[in-house]
């Protein structure tokens, strides 16, 4: 079970020592699992691969804000004990008309402590640069 963010929020998370349940920048959209105060998890452990496809084309976890180095922090077994799991939060998600990512995703409830992650995988994502000749004549070669 993972929560993924972005390259510039992983090192405030690092600095500060926590991933915030509440964070000071505004979400985007109507999340449950951030308006109930708990961490947004991918809970990939019992997924389906027809669930698994479903769940990304509804959130692209692999790089959500298309990031040059999303990072993927790993929760430990400590952290596993508190999640709330999507069949757990679901029901009570659409009751309260909330967005909640279909089968994956968990919620950790309040602030997650650094050192309740097993590990960080931070990408380096390497994209080409636009074709210039694309541009030029409009996509046609």
């Amino acid at each position: 079970m993972f929560h993924v963010t972005t390259g510039p929020k992983f090192e405030s998370i690092r600095d500060g020592g926590a991933i915030l349940a509440n964070p000071p920048e505004p979400c985007e959209y109507d999340a449950y699992f951030r308006s109930i105060g708990c961490i947004s998890l991918c809970d990939l452990r019992l997924v389906s691969s027809e669930d698994l496809e479903t769940a990304l084309s509804n959130y692209f976890f692999l790089n959500p804000r298309f990031d040059a180095n999303p990072a993927f922090l790993i929760l430990g077994a400590a952290a596993l004990k508190s999640v709330v799991t999507y069949s757990e939060a679901r029901e009570a998600a659409l009751a309260m008309g909330k967005m909640i990512v279909p089968t994956i995703e968990a919620g950790f409830p309040g602030d997650l402590l650094t050192p309740m992650l097993d590990e960080v995988i931070v990408v380096d994502i390497l994209r080409p640069p636009a074709l210039e000749s694309l541009i030029k004549s409009g996509g046609r070669r």
